[in-house]
C-alpha cells in the first residue's frame, strides 16, 4: 500500500522536472531573442522606447456609427458665411439686395447675361463692409454687455445720481423729460455722434445707388430716342427717292 509520504515525494520530485523543463525552455527562448537582437542591432532599451512610444500614439477609434464633423465636412461656402467675410460685390438698384458673387446667385441677377451693371462701386462696397463690421462689432459688444449685466450708463441723474443706460423703461425722473439731452453723461455724445456719422454714411450710400440706377434709364431712353430719330429719318429718304 502506498503511503502519503511516498505520494508527497512523487510530487516533489515531479515538481523539479517540471521547473527544470520551464528553465531549459526560458532560456532557450531567451537565447532565441538575444540572437535576433544581436542580429539587428537592437538591445533591450530600444524595445523599451518602443513600446514606450506606441502606448503615448495610441489613440482611440471614433465609436461605432458616430460620425465625423469638422473643417473637412464643410464647404467653402458654409465656412466664409460662419467667418462673415464675404464683402457685396453685386446690387439690385431696385429693391438693395446685395449679392458677394459667391456661391449660387439670386433670381435678380441668375438670368443676367451681362452682371457689370450691378456691380458696386469700390467706394460703396468700403462703405458697405465698414458698415457691416462697424454693426457686428457693436452688437457682439452688446450681447456681452446684456449677458454681464454691464451696460454702460448713458444718461445721469444731476440730483440723485441716478443712471440709466437707454435700453427699457426709461426711469420716472427721466420718462417725462421732453430733452433727454440735458441729461447725458459725458462722453455719451461721441457715441450719438458715431452712431449719427454711420446713418448717414448708410444714407448716402443708398442715395449714390439711387442716382446711378437714374442715370443708367436715362441713358438708356436717349438711346431709344436716337434709334427712334434714326429709324424715322430712313423712311422719309425712302419716301423721297420713290417720289
Amino acid at each position: 500500500m502506498v503511503t502519503l509520504e511516498q505520494v508527497q515525494s512523487r510530487i516533489t520530485k515531479l515538481q523539479e522536472k517540471a521547473e527544470e523543463l520551464l528553465r531549459k525552455k526560458n532560456a532557450s527562448v531567451i537565447a532565441d531573442i538575444k540572437a535576433l537582437l544581436a542580429k539587428h542591432g537592437l538591445t533591450t532599451a530600444d524595445i523599451d522606447g518602443y513600446a514606450g512610444t506606441a502606448k503615448r500614439g495610441a489613440k482611440r477609434g471614433p465609436k461605432p456609427g458616430a460620425k465625423r464633423a469638422g473643417k473637412a465636412g464643410l464647404t467653402k461656402k458654409t465656412v466664409y458665411q460662419a467667418k462673415g467675410k464675404l464683402p457685396p460685390k453685386y446690387r439690385d438698384p431696385k429693391t438693395g439686395a446685395t449679392w458677394s458673387g459667391f456661391a449660387r446667385p439670386p433670381q435678380w441677377i441668375a438670368n443676367v447675361k451681362d452682371r457689370s451693371k450691378f456691380l458696386i462701386d469700390a467706394s460703396d462696397a468700403t462703405v458697405g463692409a465698414g458698415l457691416a463690421s462697424e454693426t457686428k462689432r457693436a452688437r457682439k459688444s452688446a450681447g456681452k454687455a446684456v449677458a454681464t449685466g454691464k451696460l454702460p450708463a448713458k444718461y445721469l441723474n444731476p440730483t440723485t445720481g441716478a443712471t440709466w443706460s437707454g435700453r427699457g423703461p426709461a426711469p420716472a425722473w427721466l420718462a417725462a423729460a421732453k430733452d433727454r439731452s440735458t441729461f447725458l453723461v459725458p462722453g455719451a455724445n461721441g457715441a450719438a455722434a458715431a452712431a449719427g456719422s454711420v446713418r448717414k454714411a448708410r444714407s448716402a450710400a443708398k442715395k449714390g445707388g439711387a442716382k446711378k440706377a437714374v442715370a443708367k434709364k436715362a441713358v438708356a431712353k436717349k438711346a431709344v430716342a436716337r434709334k427712334a430719330v434714326a429709324k424715322k429719318g430712313t423712311g422719309k429718304t425712302v419716301t423721297a427717292a420713290v417720289a
